[in-house]
């Protein structure tokens, strides 16, 4: 999802997107995390994966599609009231990807502004 949603952002522009970080092993089993989606918050009916990832792999996918610039801000956080999950407590991080221009050379600026947790999980070039 994440590359077809970069093949539509322009050069110059930005792709702008939440995530649900944890530094050990992340999960987008269904049947392990799992949220509750109904108007009124019960914990019963159709559900959808509470997807987390590990944060070390989003930051791979990211640097992935070459960026001229990964920008990111985090907290961390309890899980949703109506989510069922190993987690006990999340990082959620909004990130705006910067897409290269043809002028645009040189290396990926990183600017991480993340729980110190996430950021020492992280390996070089992302540290």
């Amino acid at each position: 999802m994440l590359a077809a949603a970069w093949r539509h952002v322009r050069p110059g522009g930005h792709l702008v997107s939440t995530f649900r970080l944890t530094p050990g092993a992340g999960c987008d089993d269904i049947g392990q995390s799992f949220q509750y989606i109904n108007a009124d918050g019960a914990m019963q009916g159709e559900r959808a994966c509470y997807v987390v990832l590990n944060a070390q792999d989003i930051m791979q996918r990211l640097e992935a599609c070459d960026p001229a610039g990964i920008h990111a801000y985090g907290y961390w956080g309890a899980p949703s009231a109506t989510a069922v999950t190993p987690y006990g407590k999340l990082c959620f991080a909004a990130f705006a990807v910067h897409k290269r221009r043809a002028a645009d050379v040189g290396a990926m600026l990183l600017d991480l502004d993340l729980p110190s947790d996430i950021l020492e999980s992280l390996e070089p070039p992302f540290r």
